[in-house]
């Protein structure tokens, strides 16, 4: 469709189909940032390159562009997100689609995903400057964003585990008794820091 220039390509039943942005900060990316600009954002390339019409992930007509690789544990994140959004070409809900139909569906898009070579991550106020370039994204102001996290069940460790089965991460060590070891949150019990 974007190949033929199709004009329901930049209509905006269309590129709703894109929304909303799924957004991480800075300090989600790397952690070891200054304070200044740790809260700038940035959203995953395929959603740019589609509202953008272009193929290319990329983006290479697009030099100005600041792009982050997207981690093997950020495109695990990423797809839990996006899943909907790359397996269906139409609003997939309980009534329209079957549990069985989503799980077929998601089976056959979710290996494409991983595959994704130039998965990154291009910070959001790069791509609203071009906007105005763009006619067909004039009518999407403002921009719908979804902030997501970026955090793995299981021990945050400097290597990322492979995912098991159930999609979880197991801990990477066992105490002798073979029991794995509880890391409780920083702080309070409840989870809160001081």
């Amino acid at each position: 469709m974007i190949d033929n220039n199709d004009a329901m390509v930049r209509g905006q039943a269309w590129l709703s189909k894109f929304f909303p942005l799924f957004t991480v900060k800075t300090a989600q990316l790397d952690p070891t940032v200054a304070t200044l600009g740790q809260d700038e954002l940035w959203v995953p390339n395929f959603q740019v390159a589609s509202l953008l019409l272009t193929k290319d992930l990329n983006l290479r007509n697009y030099t100005s562009f600041e792009k982050r690789l997207v981690t093997p544990a950020q495109r695990q994140c990423l797809w839990k997100v996006s899943r909907n959004m790359l397996s269906f070409e139409y609003e997939a809900n309980a009534i329209n689609t079957s549990i069985q139909k989503a799980r077929e569906r998601e089976e056959e898009e979710r290996p494409k995903f991983f595959a994704m070579e130039e998965l990154s991550w291009v910070k959001l106020s790069d791509f609203e400057d071009q906007i105005f370039r763009h006619p067909h994204l004039a009518n999407l102001q403002p921009l719908k964003k979804q902030p997501i996290s970026l955090r793995l069940i299981g021990l945050h460790s400097p290597t990322e585990p492979a995912p098991q089965p159930n999609g979880l991460f197991q801990p990477l060590h066992k105490l002798t008794n073979g029991v794995s070891p509880h890391h409780s949150p920083v702080g309070y019990s409840n989870g809160y820091s001081r």
